[in-house]
């Protein structure tokens, strides 16, 4: 299906900070000082990021007084970035207040997601603590909750997942002493907001954590998001956790150069691998690790499991293809094997999306259990099309635009079949159609260093707040080439109407090399990048999309 482009502003700037002012109106920002100073999480109260006041207080008092008895305090955390960064922020305020404070990240294989009646088994039967706060996770724990509860050990829950509905609406919160939740934030800045709260200069140092979690876990950066991630950012590139500065060092990560792009494709990757492949406590470690040779031990395990990651998703991603083309004219796909690993099948759900532009979920299955993941497109809420087959399933939980589920191998089939049905109902033609927004037409007269710096200012970006793209119209192709390992990206050299040459990088692009050799001048659809390389900092274009000049 080819991609529909949608100009956002037909209006042609003229110079840089009307570009600015263009980019502002798009993204409906009312307050422009707000946006480009985004205030410190320290002035967030509970409310205005929607979380409940008085759980919120009664959270804060229960955990002053065990510091002050030094309790036994189990944090129950999550094997992704979210959880993991959620676990630490956590530990480290509680641990600082008196605490005798026990971090748990459970076991994908083992344990399955979320606050388990198996994971508390293990953990309880060596440690017998009075209070258990769950962190991204435990809002629809109602069985273990419950069970604790019977256990008379107290509960407080946070979490940003979507809690359960009934069928008449309404909203079920599980038991517990005090329940810390919104769905305005991600998990390691619910968890910090408590931390926050119980020792406010331990969580400051902690807020380069916020902007790996708030990052690597795709929430909006819009508000308060915008706020942990740019104030996080800012924390990441002073960072002086031992851990992450050896994290960076494996993975040639120049820790001054930090951006939201790092933490999303080199940071945040590497420490969801050791959930996915291996063991979430590991990348715990090394968030919390305390000696050098600890540090550099722990980042060596995560920069080998993420390419471990890597290998293990490419494979799976090939066989996902090859089922997909199954359901070519469906409007779910769902494919299921025995060869999938359960740690990937989020990553290669997110790649079949990618390919065919419709909701995925891929299916992990063994001869006792099935495990599914689940991502979706702008518009179509994830969770609601698999909630609406609720009674055929085990487990079930997440965002929006993903989910994750269980059910019984036996059940696959009619499953598949299920969710077909209900995709007919509630995902419509609009909703697959691939639409790539730009934001204005660029005249080349504006391509300069002064238009770069002035986009700097929209950082961090992400979802809600994407890299800004432009059609650059009528630039020459001066050459063209197929680079990657795998030659699968093109590199294109152009030159602008001024004479000036640019590299234009398409990733996995190569499937447009003959098509784009065979120009002299093209339209070009991309984002503006510095490059720096030898000491010269050049601007590079990457390529979303082309079309020949008439």
């Amino acid at each position: 299906m080819p991609m529909q482009w949608n100009v956002q502003s037909n209006k042609l700037p003229k110079t840089a900070p009307e570009v600015t002012e263009l980019l502002l109106k798009n993204r409906a920002v009312q307050d422009k000082n707000l946006f480009f100073n985004p205030p410190h999480p320290a002035s967030f109260s509970p409310e205005s990021v929607g979380i409940d006041r008085t759980h919120f207080l009664r959270a804060v008092k229960r955990l002053q007084q065990a510091g002050k008895a030094q309790e036994k305090v189990l944090i129950f955390g999550d094997y992704d970035a979210d959880g993991i960064c959620a676990t630490a922020v956590l530990w480290k305020a509680l641990h600082a207040i008196g605490c005798q404070a026990q971090p748990f990240i459970p076991n994908r294989f083992t344990h399955g997601y979320g606050l388990s009646l198996s994971a508390l088994e293990e953990i309880l039967s060596e440690f017998k603590p009075t209070i258990v706060v769950t962190v991204d996770n435990g809002i629809v724990a109602f069985p273990a909750l419950k069970a604790l509860q019977k256990m008379s050990i107290e509960v407080i829950v946070t979490d940003h997942h979507q809690p359960e509905i009934n069928d008449s609406g309404e909203t079920v919160l599980p038991p517990a002493l005090a329940i810390v939740h919104t769905t305005q934030l991600c998990g390691t800045t619910v968890s910090w907001m408590l931390a926050h709260a119980v020792a406010p200069e331990v969580a400051a140092e902690q807020l380069d954590l916020c902007a790996i979690a708030t990052v690597a876990d795709m929430v909006p950066l819009t508000d308060a998001n915008r706020s942990f991630a740019s104030h996080g950012i800012i924390k990441l590139q002073q960072t002086t956790n031992l851990g992450l500065k050896e994290l960076f060092k494996v993975a040639n990560i120049k820790q001054t150069d930090i951006s939201a792009q790092t933490v999303g494709y080199s940071i945040g990757p590497r420490i969801n691998a050791m959930g996915r492949v291996a063991q979430g406590m590991d990348a715990l470690r090394l968030l919390c690790a305390t000696t050098l040779n600890m540090a550099k031990k722990q980042a060596t395990l995560l920069q080998n499991t993420n390419v471990q990651r890597q290998e293990l998703t490419s494979e799976m991603f090939e066989v996902a293809i090859k089922q997909a083309e199954e359901f070519i004219d469906e409007r779910v796909i769902v494919v299921a094997s025995e060869l999938y690993h359960e740690g990937v099948i989020g990553l290669v759900a997110g790649r079949l999306v990618e390919k065919y532009h419709k909701p995925a979920i891929a299916i992990a299955y063994t001869a006792d259990t099935a495990k599914a993941s689940a991502r979706s497109v702008m518009g179509v809420n994830i969770v609601e099309l698999i909630r609406s087959i609720r009674e055929d399933l085990l487990e079930l939980g997440g965002h929006p635009m993903a989910a994750g589920f269980s059910l019984l191998p036996g059940k696959i089939e009619l499953v598949k079949k299920r969710l077909q049905t209900r995709a007919k109902e509630l995902v419509s033609d609009a909703h697959l159609e691939q639409t790539l927004a730009i934001e204005c037409e660029l005249p080349q007269e504006l391509i300069s260093e002064e238009l770069l710096a002035e986009l700097e200012r929209f950082e961090p970006t992400g979802r809600d707040n994407e890299k800004p793209v432009f059609l650059i119209k009528n630039v020459s192709v001066l050459s063209t080439q197929l680079i990657g390992k795998a030659k699968e990206h093109l590199k294109i050299m152009l030159a602008l109407e001024s004479g000036s040459t640019h590299a234009a990088l398409f990733w996995r692009g190569a499937s447009h090399f003959t098509a784009v050799s065979a120009e002299k001048k093209i339209n070009l659809v991309g984002v503006l990048e510095a490059q720096l390389w030898n000491g010269k900092t050049s601007i590079q274009l990457i390529v979303k999309d082309w079309e020949a000049y008439d």
